[in-house]
């Protein structure tokens, strides 16, 4: 009896160290993805760069994975691995993918590791959220999976829309590409705020701390304050053209 009653408890365990594993093998089989079509990829050609992209989430899932072996009940450890998992989403939007279904993937999630990193990083350490990490939150998954995201695919067919090479997508209803651009537009400029809003109530969560929480968060929260300043510029870089993406 006390065998099977263990027993559950085991496969529960095996399932969640299973999760793990998927994750960092996900990092994985985004990196042969984008070293298969490199003219397409976030990293380019350059294998020191792909590395570092491999690096960058395999270290937030890490992180993760280490919160979670500390606090198993808490969620910033799932939080933090989902971030790590979410860095990868922009290799899945190359266009040189060969395959419908994981274009269709890339073209809703591309955009959504900021919002991810960010929600890792005011939830961090026990999970929980205040009311104005919830509405800039709200406001950064809408921004990108949503204006960034949903809306311009239904409205991207890459063979009428110059991109030949692409798989088709499978969300399409239309082709209209001033509606995909006007998307694009309103996407980068909500970014240039809820960027800076995450920023700051980082930034506050730290300064209300108490001195030995603040020794414990800061690490995690100076972090992702350093790391939404560079996601604002590429916001603000982006705003003349009005489309969000990489270029020489």
């Amino acid at each position: 009896m006390e065998l099977e009653a263990r027993l559950p408890q085991r496969l529960i365990e095996a399932a969640r160290l299973g999760l793990w594993a998927a994750a960092f093998g996900f990092g994985l089989l985004s990196l042969a993805l984008a070293r298969s079509q490199p003219a397409g990829s976030f990293a380019g050609r350059s294998w020191v760069a792909a590395l570092a992209t491999l690096a960058a989430g395999w270290g937030m899932i890490g992180a993760g994975l280490h919160v979670w072996l500390r606090r198993p009940a808490g969620r910033s450890g799932y939080l933090l691995a989902v971030a790590g998992i979410g860095w990868f989403f922009v290799e899945w939007s190359n266009p040189g993918i060969g395959n419908s279904a994981a274009f269709t993937f890339g073209l809703l999630t591309w955009a959504l590791a900021p919002p991810l990193v960010a929600h890792a990083v005011v939830a961090y350490p026990f999970g929980s959220l205040r009311l104005l990490d919830r509405v800039a939150l709200l406001s950064a998954y809408v921004g990108s999976g949503f204006v960034l995201g949903l809306l311009p695919a239904l409205f991207f067919d890459p063979h009428r829309q110059a991109c030949n090479l692409c798989p088709a997508n499978l969300l399409a209803i239309q082709s209209n590409q001033e509606v995909v651009d006007a998307f694009n537009r309103w996407g980068v400029r909500l970014g240039l705020v809820w960027t800076i809003a995450l920023a700051a109530l980082a930034v506050l969560r730290l300064v209300r701390a108490s001195p030995p929480m603040r020794r414990t968060v800061a690490p995690v929260l100076l972090g992702g304050v350093v790391y939404l300043a560079p996601v604002w510029t590429d916001f603000a870089h982006s705003l003349p053209r009005g489309v969000l993406s990489n270029d020489p």
